[in-house]
């Protein structure tokens, strides 16, 4: 039995079809397993009297113990971390989807992330993903050649893409794009590349563990970051069959065992430093499962298997590398709420709970910011955290959410009523976006008392998608005592608690909305605040800002988990008068009453005749154009929203 079968369990071959696949594998596989962990009788004593997670039952009042955790909308699971992290370090993901997730979640934190401003074009991919979707990396192999790829120009060849047709061509180590040209590859690429290699300046890199079964090209010798393209199966089964079995298939399917993933690990640790040398690495394990499995077994039993073996190598680096930590993210997902944790397909997680992991990974591993606000910690929040059994309670619920509306505000119209009683209405201002001018409307329609202001929390994306305490604990008083909820907040905050509410949402044209919220960093900037201070100091231009995903595609971020199709209404501010009186009009509300006909007569506050007293790039219009680019996700959700509410 030749190396591939030994390793691989694949149907027997002719040892010369396999030599150049055993000679990689020979040289992947370590001479050894790891060690034990032996744990002294002295280290057993005081772990029992120092670790307050040690135990499953609840035997008495134990919020730690896991038994009352299951309880809590949001599993917290507790870990130490061997080393810090400063709010000005870099970081770098690399990994499959649920590392972009984590890098939106830091960049929303104030946090760089050196993948920000990779600038996939969206026509490239087969449906709408993250510009970022392209370097998801699902297996750990992909994730060494990657970094390889981006620093050896011998390694960027074009025989690394299958070809399909003269103008279509497959390329196996990105994820998510459509058939492209060899020209529009070379653009993936350049880009891909010129990200890669920001991983040199990082002081912490995040590698998200995905998948196990992988494939293998024979021809180029290369593992595959995704299943090759299905035409690409098509024809290598009709190639095969037309020989009568001469010659192989060029694709294999391996499940790995648990000694060749820890190599290929061992060796990305070593690539990693490498070309990062001051980086420290940490590791944490998608939770996203398998879709499908290329095996006989049942996908459930494959998924499991795959994040078994991956926490297994996790734990070995962990051990095995004194710069080498593991974050906990895949243990806090999985034994969170279903309902509350997973979205509709059971595969992508929602963004509420991904907002609270990296909550736990920012409080664990960076250090707080000298007068930076203090926020609850996530393990504090879930401990405090009502039980979200009780809160299911369905005939108390609905009786505790039926209480009359205020009698001084109008009754809205039908397509926005909600079964919430009084708070029927939920109100996203996305910044420099004419929100601020529109509440004076709000105020006017529902009385300002009724109105729960959330503004404040917008930089840290934990608190912008995060509830209160206080409101997830008694959301029914909450629903009482309030008409609307309007501020800077993610519209992921509220979806879970209110979800009949009807939702509403500020837009703007989105290069004005970049060009705006440059102006206000640069003359008005928060001298605490590190990109603030890089656009004050010219080391930031509009273009560049742009980039990063909560600026250039603001409008996507605030609205993640919500299409423009489910928008109650919008104040679109290129079109403020038309829009606040279709508002008017459907509310129920007059829209000819004076005091909104002076609002909307009123110019918008605006500070383009400020003087431009600062160090900042200079706004040129010749950046129009770069900046639309780079607002691909805002620019889809303008054009849909002008359609539906401007037309």
């Amino acid at each position: 039995m030749n190396l591939v079968n030994k390793l691989f369990g694949t149907a027997p071959q002719p040892p010369a079809q396999d030599a150049r696949l055993d000679q990689r594998l020979a040289a992947a596989i370590g001479p050894q397993l790891p060690d034990p962990i032996i744990t002294p009788y002295e280290a057993i004593s005081e772990n029992y009297k120092t670790n307050q997670y040690k135990r499953w039952l609840n035997t008495g009042n134990d919020a730690n113990a896991a038994q009352a955790r299951y309880d809590r909308p949001f599993f917290y699971v507790n870990s130490t971390p061997k080393f810090k992290f400063e709010r000005s370090d870099k970081f770098f993901g690399i990994g499959s989807c649920f590392a972009r997730n984590i890098e939106r979640e830091l960049s929303a934190q104030g946090m760089t992330c050196l993948t920000e401003g990779t600038n996939i074009p969206p026509e490239f991919y087969a449906d709408p993903r993250d510009p970022r979707a392209a370097m998801n990396k699902f297996n750990i192999p992909s994730m060494i050649d990657e970094i390889e790829r981006a620093f050896d120009p011998d390694l960027r060849k074009d025989s690394r893409y299958i070809e399909l047709s003269e103008t279509e061509y497959f390329d196996p180590a990105t994820s998510g794009l459509r058939l492209l040209s060899m020209e529009e590859h070379a653009i993936v690429r350049e880009r891909i590349g010129e990200t890669t290699r920001r991983i040199a300046d990082a002081d912490c890199v995040v590698v998200t563990l995905g998948l196990v079964e992988m494939w293998l090209d024979r021809e180029s010798g290369l593992f595959l970051n995704t299943s090759p393209h299905t035409r690409a199966m098509r024809q290598e089964a009709k190639r095969v069959k037309d020989s009568g079995g001469r010659i192989q298939n060029r694709f294999v399917h391996m499940r790995p065992n648990f000694a060749f993933l820890r190599d290929q690990m061992h060796k990305l640790i070593h690539t990693i430093a490498k070309f990062a040398p001051r980086a420290k690495v940490v590791i944490s394990v998608s939770p996203v499962p398998l879709q499908a499995t290329m095996t006989a077994d049942d996908v459930v039993a494959s998924s499991s298997l795959s994040k078994s073996l991956l926490r297994c190598v996790a734990e070995d680096a962990r051990q095995s590398f004194d710069h080498v930590d593991y974050f906990p993210s895949y243990e806090m997902v999985m034994n969170s709420p279903r309902d509350l944790t997973w979205e509709e397909d059971e595969i992508h997680v929602k963004g509420s709970l991904v907002s609270q992991v990296t909550g736990s990974f920012v409080d664990g591993w960076v250090k707080p910011e000298a007068g930076r606000p203090v926020r609850m910690r996530a393990a504090e929040a879930a401990a405090n955290a009502p039980s979200h059994r009780a809160a299911k309670a369905p005939a108390e619920a609905a009786a505790s959410l039926s209480a009359p509306a205020v009698q001084s505000a109008p009754a809205p119209a039908p397509e926005l009523l909600s079964s919430y009683g009084p708070l029927s209405l939920i109100s996203v201002h996305i910044p420099k976006t004419a929100g601020t001018n529109f509440i004076q409307a709000l105020a006017l329609i529902y009385g300002k008392p009724a109105i729960h202001t959330d503004y404040g929390t917008e930089r840290d994306l934990t608190a912008a998608r995060t509830p209160a305490p206080e409101i997830v604990a008694d959301p029914a008083t909450f629903a009482r005592n309030h008409r609307v909820i309007h501020g800077h907040y993610h519209y992921l905050k509220y979806k879970d608690l209110f979800p009949g509410v009807p939702v509403i949402a500020t837009l703007r044209d989105p290069v004005k909305r970049v060009l705006s919220q440059y102006r206000h960093m640069a003359l008005h900037g928060d001298p605490n605040n590190e990109r603030h201070q890089k656009v004050m100091a010219g080391e930031l231009d509009p273009v560049q800002l742009s980039r990063f995903r909560f600026v250039g595609n603001a409008q996507a971020a605030y609205l993640e988990g919500l299409g423009i199709e489910n928008l109650a209404h919008a104040i679109i501010q290129e079109h403020y008068a038309r829009t606040v009186q279709d508002f008017c009009t459907k509310v129920g509300f007059d829209p000819q009453h004076p005091r909104i006909q002076e609002l909307v007569a009123t110019p918008i506050n605006s500070r383009e005749d400020t003087a431009w007293d600062t160090k900042a790039v200079p706004i040129d219009p010749g950046m129009a154009d770069e900046i639309r680019q780079n607002c691909a996700e805002d620019m889809a959700i303008y054009q849909r929203a002008l359609e539906r509410f401007a037309s």
